[in-house]
């Protein structure tokens, strides 16, 4: 053991003490066999350092065979394989996700991901200008065609997305590669396309295809006559489930009289922009003739609007026009939304050109005259006796629903009811005395609803203090629905209703309030 105390120079240790040319020799002297003990005991350290990781390396490569992790079962392994997949959105190449962050853990991992578990590569997101702009794009469709080989032979999943508009060769590329696959498509959705990119898997067989999705870009204005609806791709589809997104989809339907029998399901909707009236794309002219050519229909959601800004085709309906009235016999759910400048006694001729008697679902906008939202539910209650489930959309302007014939048709299978308030940017919510109060009126007075079970009210409706009486006065009333749902703006917290109440007579409510908070310094606003 070296102590300070037994150093010849104790007295001058850790002091400005200068020592002479004779006592620097001694220092040194004094020095030279601890130095040389120093040195010893470091190439001890160092040596018995190196057998302690020796050591823990040798343990460490035998606790590894009693790892958990290595005795877990194959099958219990690929269900967290499975679980680590993105659930909201397809797969996407990224060595920071799964499936391919799975095969940088170990090789035991990556053979198993990468060789026997073709359910890790069966959906796949392409960004067309991330892979057709690539400074080695070969290199890039190859990558994608080990992937897709990898899910063989189960159903494909795919979206692409030409947002950054690459370079048409290259993008031209990528999307013929795919056809390649045609044969195992289940779900296709593009986005950000141009019409020409879509247009070369229109030739492409995908009979296992089950549901696609096309949103075009700003600029979509194909040829008359181009083969889209009608195309190879969705006669081959194995039960369409058609979405097409385009700022003017009327190009869509031939003005000549035409025969589709492959479509079943059919979306066809404008870009929303983010403002609450999404632009219509359709007019009812346009609805009309693909309601006559689609016996088959089920399922329809379209938007529609006047010929008003980008259209010269005519869209009035003359009282003296004849047209043949259509048996939609295979729809059961109709969603039709209006455009801003769409004229609601349109919405109401086309309606009544058509009888849907096994609709079961139906949506649609109230007008902002009464006597035209009375003739509208008139025609839904006689044409669609087994209408259970109903959205009526509510603008700002509509009127008091109070104003409603007394007289309506009933609903006699109508089970649950929506209604979604909402309003433009420049308006202010809707009153909730007013609307609670109205609809009072017209489910509980009026009662052409005689099975309803559950009321639905959303949207931009402003429930403040006198609101919450009107609402209870609602649910005081209610003996025929079991539920009410309420998602209402209000001040915090809320004077709710005592829903135990409720519930003890049988009345399930359930409160959803978005609650506005004012500004403050603590808010960092």
């Amino acid at each position: 053991m070296v102590e300070f105390a037994d150093s010849p120079f104790h007295d001058n240790l850790n002091t400005n003490y200068i020592p002479t040319e004779a006592e620097i020799a001694d220092i040194r002297a004094h020095l030279a066999p601890r130095e040389a003990e120093l040195a010893r005991l470091s190439a001890a350290i160092q040596e018995l350092a190196a057998k302690r990781e020796r050591m823990e390396e040798y343990i460490q490569a035998h606790k590894a065979l009693m790892c958990h992790s290595r005795r877990i079962p194959q099958d219990i392994l690929g269900e967290i394989f499975l679980e680590c997949l993105p659930v909201d959105r397809n797969a996407v190449m990224s060595a920071w996700e799964a499936p391919l962050l799975l095969g940088r853990i170990c090789s035991a991992w990556r053979t198993m991901a990468f060789q026997m578990m073709p359910r890790l590569w069966s959906s796949l997101h392409i960004p067309l200008g991330f892979v057709a702009e690539a400074p080695d794009y070969e290199a890039s469709l190859t990558a994608i065609a080990d992937w897709l080989e990898r899910s063989k032979p189960l159903p494909l999943s795919l979206s692409i997305c030409g947002k950054f508009f690459p370079h048409p060769d290259s993008a031209r590329a990528c999307l013929v590669s795919l056809c390649e696959f045609s044969t195992r498509w289940v779900s296709l959705r593009m986005l950000n396309v141009h019409h020409e990119y879509y247009s070369i898997l229109t030739k492409m067989e995908a009979p296992a295809l089950a549901e696609i999705k096309i949103e075009f870009t700003h600029d979509f204005e194909p040829n008359p006559n181009a083969d889209i609806l009608s195309s190879t791709l969705f006669r081959t589809m194995k039960t369409p489930q058609i979405t097409i997104i385009a700022q003017d989809t009327t190009v869509l339907i031939p003005e000549s009289p035409f025969r589709w029998e492959h479509l079943t399901h059919l979306i066809l909707s404008s870009p929303f922009d983010g403002n609450s009236i999404r632009d219509g794309t359709l007019l009812t002219h346009d609805v009309y003739r693909l309601f006559r050519g689609c016996i088959n229909l089920q399922v329809v959601n379209l938007w529609l609007d006047a010929d008003t800004r980008r259209r010269i085709r005519r869209d009035a309906w003359a009282d003296d026009e004849e047209l043949e009235q259509l048996q939609l016999t295979s729809l059961t759910s109709c969603t039709l939304g209006m455009g801003e400048f769409m004229p609601f006694l349109h919405m109401i001729n086309l309606l009544e050109h058509t009888r849907m008697p096994n609709l079961a679902f139906f949506c649609t906008e109230l007008a902002g005259d009464c006597e035209l939202n009375g003739r509208l539910l008139r025609h839904v209650a006689t044409s669609s006796p087994n209408l259970s489930e109903m959205t009526l959309d509510v603008r700002h302007s509509s009127p008091d629903l109070r104003l409603l014939p007394n007289n309506l048709d009933p609903f006699p299978n109508l089970t649950i009811l929506r209604f979604h308030y909402y309003r433009v940017a420049s308006q202010d919510f809707h009153d909730g005395i007013t609307r609670y109060s109205e609809l009072k009126s017209l489910i509980v007075d009026c009662n052409p609803f005689p099975v309803l079970q559950k009321l639905w009210i959303a949207g931009e409706i402003w429930t403040g203090d006198k609101g919450w009486l009107a609402f209870e006065d609602l649910l005081l009333c209610q003996t025929n629905s079991g539920a009410v749902h309420l998602y209402t703006y209000t001040n915090y917290p809320p004077d709710l209703p005592n829903v135990w109440s409720h519930a003890a007579r049988g009345l399930n409510v359930d409160i959803v309030p978005y609650h506005i908070y004012s500004s403050t310094p603590w808010d960092g606003s």
